[in-house]
Formats: structure tokens, sequence, C-alpha cells
């Protein structure tokens, strides 16, 4: 892409953002998020991540209308709690059983690891 095409592509994203009455990067969360760059806050970490460059991602197990929704799992410090990130929003799961057959709950969504993670809702695995 040449010095043109660039300038023109900065100019039509800043009138675009002029006229449709919203500052780029002003999507601001009340956690100071942006949303808009892919941001969401999570409460184990304390910060903005991105769900996509986290190191523990699950794939949801019945997309529809061929879009796969993708979550992630990030764990507390000392692996008592867990936060996964369904419908824009988090979970914090609570860590119950034994060593070796840990899940992580919380209500009726449950937090596994057989071979591999599992969220489950209700008697549903809705991501792996």
């Amino acid at each position: 892409m040449n010095t043109k095409n660039i300038f023109f592509s900065v100019l039509l994203l800043l009138t675009s953002s002029f006229v449709f009455g919203q500052k780029v990067g002003g999507d601001k969360d009340a956690n100071g998020c942006i949303g808009s760059a892919g941001y969401t806050y999570s409460t184990i970490k304390k910060e903005c991540i991105r769900i996509f460059e986290q190191q523990i991602k699950l794939l949801d197990t019945n997309p529809s209308d061929a879009v796969t929704t993708q979550t992630c799992v990030i764990f507390s410090s000392d692996n008592k709690k867990a936060e996964i990130f369904l419908g824009g929003g988090s979970v914090v799961l609570s860590r119950k059983g034994k060593k070796g057959a840990y899940t992580w709950v919380n209500g009726d969504i449950v937090l596994g690891d057989n071979k591999g993670y599992f969220i489950k809702k209700g008697a549903d695995v809705i991501y792996k």
C-alpha cells in the first residue's frame, strides 16, 4: 500500500467517525476496556484482556449459523478460582473436589478437565 492510499484510508476512518458521531476508540466500558479493539475486563487478572490471546481457549460445541464462538479460561494464581467468558460477560467459578479431580463451579456452570478442558451448563457441554 502506498503513502497516498494510507493517507486516504486514515482520512476516511476519521471522517466516518465524525459522521457517525463516535470517536475512534471511544467505546470504553466502565472498566476502561475498549470493546471495539477486542478487550474485555478480567475480574481475576484485574485488567483488560483479549479472549483470543489467552493461553487456554475453548470452542463452542454447538455453533449456530456456521459461526463458532470461542471463550477462554483464566485461573487465579492459587488455582482456586477460574474465570470464563460467556455472552459478553465473565463468570468466576470456585474450585471443588480433590487434587486430580478438581472442577470449578458457579451455579449450573462447571469447568472440568478430562484430557482437555470443557465447560458444562447443566447437563450440556457447551465449550471444549
